[in-house]
């Protein structure tokens, strides 16, 4: 029997390997003739769906009395007959749909670019490490990166994932010289996920479970679709090491509950591990608090003739472990890191969102994987319905049989203690952010082993009955394997190759071409001003420093830099930028140390920067001297020379404006009412926003006094009468430049006009429209040769990143184009903007601009 465990158990290894192999490298094969399948049902899909909208879209204003009904039904008949009467044209947009989608499936892509953005700053790393041989210099635990957070660099924690990668590459390299440093960083997670499969199984020998136990566990675990994303080729980040050091320590954790013995060396080793996690991941602390609940737990609730401590193995595991892991830490880091990843750790679970500490917007509360999940979203990331309900058996079952002891093995009840305070905590975490959902998949995974070995008794048990008790026991055995294999492998492997093949770089061929002319053609280290989204690919690709990047959205620059690009006034815009690039937020500084208010101070420098220094100096307080006056002015408009500075607009920053709009109308009084306590009335849009976009994002809106309105883009769809119909219901007369839209009037829609900025003859033009207190801008503009348009708020309309991106930075005087690279195709569009800080206008001869701050 043990002869055919082993087998089993080597079987069970290989199997899982080769199928988590082939997902995460499923990008660097040609599609297969199933996944073309899919790829043309969706093209006809998107075709159908986007004719129907035009046909829709045109019934409306034709035929404005007939029911919604009537409209839907007509528009589908029409549908049939376009394509009926064309079918030559709908096959060609089908095709053509279905080359784009097969361009963005390209291997060469997956095999030249990182997936996750993160990716690209930790490949940075390696390839400093490779060019200096080390990061430096280091401080407490952290290095200093002079391409972050500009103008003065970033002190960021110190991570040996860089260092792991580098070596990984070195090892490659000798084995086959060719390989690159980009190409082993991003094989180096599938590497990884080979040696936490080892583990698995180990501590599946460990718990004494049996082969098809371990292998259903395993594969779910190895499978689960966010332990699928985040360890496939091209994804170099520190999430490997959150699988694979909390393995470590519960083996070495299990190999001394199951042993009874050697305490001090299972606990050492255990905290040699934890001390070395880390160094990988600042969240580390999580694990290390559960894993010293548990060992609490065991210390206090064991058996009386345990209960001295020199006697007690748990107590000198929790010693041992807690000694070790500390100690560890302090000697690779140092004692001042070790307390500040406690420290942080705190504050990112109990402090998120607006915290208790500063009424500043903390946009990570935003950011997808900080989002708290809904049932199903947290059943996609985590596995599927088939091996939730063996996990739930799986506890069940375990949990029964060690209540009414059925189960008489001390470590069999351990396993259930240890299992069960470590899953609670994760679990609740799981719903609380998406990205702890990666730290519960393996608890879960070792329930749903429990839950098959059940359901295997099960079985077993129920071909023990008539008719069936005459049967062989191979072929029992073998039934109950199938049946075991039938229920679990077909919903994780199908939902393993459909989110392997949805899999698909950030970066792009326009992106890289862009990137590339930052890094040659730009002046050595002048900034590139943006948003935090495309910071790490400007510092990675571009060699640029940048303000704001994946890990700065804590940062006050957030606030600044959206409202830079969110205000209608360019010279507060402008002065926006030369402040931060200049001292960054030490003028707030400045007057917080004087006591002053964040709200008040905040206000302050916001009503200056369109000011030039003279009358700037003028709004200061009268009772400052003239040193402070002096201090204060050189950090909000500088004294010298300021660099070559250049800004980055790109579609998503546009298009996706929700966060934009957010931070830059922040209402910092009502964010100091809510720290307080202080009850608030919501405002009248709250209940649509609650309804339209969850309560989470209505709260954020609510705190910035509404939405301004945008619509996405819109293509024409046909021209009546010399007027211009486009997609979203604007109408603008080509001969009058006369422009309307609908618009919401109590339950009812009508139409009024709107202000029109269009092109005649190559030059931008505008057209005022409506009276004053109307506040609709249409843009109507050219995109793939056909005439297209957004409606907005004329506040955004006149921004720098609306214009900049719509109009090439028309009617922004700091704004020169420098390049614009787009891809239809594939959605995408970049510009990139030289700052001319000799833009500012004189101060006597500016205009009145309307104000960014929300009512």
């Amino acid at each position: 029997m043990a002869t055919k465990r082993i087998i089993g158990y080597l079987a069970a290894v290989v199997f899982v390997m080769a199928v988590a192999f082939y997902f995460r490298t499923i990008l660097l094969r040609e599609p297969s003739s199933f996944e073309l399948r899919g790829m043309k049902k969706l093209a006809e899909m998107t075709v159908r769906e986007s004719l129907q909208t035009k046909l829709a879209v045109a019934l409306e204003a034709r035929m404005s009395g007939m029911s919604p009904g009537e409209k839907e039904k007509m528009a589908a008949e029409r549908l049939r007959l376009i394509i009926d009467q064309d079918r030559d044209r709908y096959e060609t947009s089908v095709a053509r749909l279905m080359k784009i989608f097969i361009d963005a499936r390209n291997t060469a892509n997956v095999s030249r670019y990182f997936l996750g953005s993160d990716s690209y700053y930790y490949y940075y790393l390696a390839r400093r490490i490779q060019q200096n041989g080390r990061l430096a210099p280091v401080k407490d635990g952290t290095f200093f990166d002079p391409l972050r957070h500009y103008p003065f660099g970033a002190w960021d924690r110190l991570t040996f994932h860089p260092y792991v990668g580098f070596i990984f590459y070195r090892f490659l390299h000798a084995a086959w010289p060719p390989i690159s440093l980009q190409s082993a960083c991003a094989f180096f997670p599938v590497f990884a996920v080979f040696l936490i499969v080892l583990l698995y199984f180990y501590l599946a020998r460990v718990l004494d479970f049996r082969w098809i136990s371990a292998f259903v566990g395993c594969v779910s675990f190895a499978l689960a679709p966010i332990v699928l994303r985040r360890t496939t080729f091209g994804w170099f980040d520190d999430d490997p090491y959150k699988l694979f050091f909390p393995l470590v320590i519960l083996t070495f954790f299990f190999i001394f509950l199951k042993k009874g013995n050697r305490a001090w060396l299972w606990g050492s080793l255990g905290g040699v591990s934890a001390g070395i996690f880390a160094l990988f991941y600042s969240g580390s602390s999580y694990l290390s608090y559960l894993i010293f609940l548990v060992l609490a737990v065991l210390v206090f609730g064991s058996r009386p003739g345990w209960r001295f401590w020199k006697e007690n193995p748990f107590f000198h595991f929790f010693l041992a472990y807690s000694l070790c892991s500390v100690a560890i830490d302090m000697l690779l880091r140092s004692p001042a890191a070790f307390l500040n990843s406690f420290q942080r750790t705190f504050d990112f679970l109990f402090h998120a969102g607006v915290s208790e500490e500063s009424p500043w917007p903390k946009i990570l509360n935003l950011v997808g994987e900080t989002d708290s999940p809904g049932f199903f979203h947290w059943l996609s990331l985590t596995g599927n319905i088939w091996v939730l309900l063996i996990a739930i058996a799986g506890g069940f079952y375990l949990t029964r049989d060690v209540m009414k002891h059925k189960s008489k093995s001390v470590f069999v009840f351990r396993q259930w203690l240890v299992l069960t305070i470590l899953t609670i905590p994760l679990l609740v975490l799981s719903f609380r952010m998406e990205r702890f959902a990666l730290l519960f998949c393996l608890p879960f995974s070792l329930w749903v082993a429990w839950g098959t070995g059940y359901l295997q008794d099960i079985l077993m048990n129920l071909w023990a009955r008539r008719p069936l008790q005459g049967l062989p026991m191979r072929l029992k055995q073998g039934l109950t394997i199938l049946c075991l294999l039938l229920i679990s492998l077909p919903p994780t492997l199908g939902k393993a190759q459909t989110m392997a093949q949805g899999m698909r770089p950030i970066m792009s061929d326009t992106w890289d071409g862009v990137l590339q002319y930052i890094r040659d053609k730009t002046p050595q280290g002048s900034p590139i001003v943006s948003y935090w989204d495309p910071g790490y690919f400007i510092i990675s690709l571009g060699e640029r420093p940048v303000v704001l990047d994946g890990g700065t959205q804590h940062l006050a620059d957030n606030y600044w830099i959206a409202r830079a690009l969110i205000t209608p006034n360019p010279r507060e815009a402008l002065g926006i930028f030369r402040m931060v690039l200049t001292s960054d937020d030490r003028a707030v500084e400045f007057l917080r140390s004087l006591g002053w208010p964040l709200q008040d101070a905040v206000s302050l420098i916001a009503g200056i920067l369109a000011l030039d220094r003279g009358q700037a100096s003028s709004k200061l307080p009268a009772d400052w001297s003239e040193t402070d006056r002096n201090r204060f002015l050189d950090l909000t408009h500088s004294r010298g020379e300021l660099p070559p500075a250049y800004l980055l607009l790109y579609n998503d920053l546009v298009e996706k404006n929700f966060l934009l709009q957010v931070v830059a109308r922040w209402n910092f009084n009502k964010a100091k009412a809510l720290q307080s306590g202080a009850v608030r009335r919501r405002s009248p849009m709250y209940s649509y926003l609650k309804q339209t976009m969850g309560e989470e994002f209505a709260q954020w809106a609510d705190m910035a006094g509404g939405l301004l309105r945008f619509e996405s883009p819109a293509l024409w769809i046909e021209t009546k009468d010399d007027n211009l119909i486009f997609a979203n219901g604007l109408i603008v007369n080509e001969k009058t430049n006369e422009a309307f839209c609908p618009v919401a009037a109590g339950k009812e829609m009508s139409m009024q006009p709107v202000n029109l900025i269009y092109q005649d003859q190559g030059q931008w033009m505008e057209k005022k429209n409506v009276t004053e207190g109307q506040t609709l801008t249409a843009i109507v503009f050219r995109q793939d040769k056909l005439p297209a348009s957004v409606i907005l708020d004329s506040t955004l309309a006149a921004s720098a990143v609306f214009r900049g991106y719509y109009l090439n930075g028309w009617g922004v005087p700091f704004l020169v184009p420098e390049i614009t690279r787009e891809d239809r195709d594939r959605h995408t569009q970049i510009c990139l903007f030289k700052i001319d800080w000799k833009a500012f206008e004189p101060a006597s001869e500016a205009q009145t601009y309307p104000s960014v701050e929300n009512p």
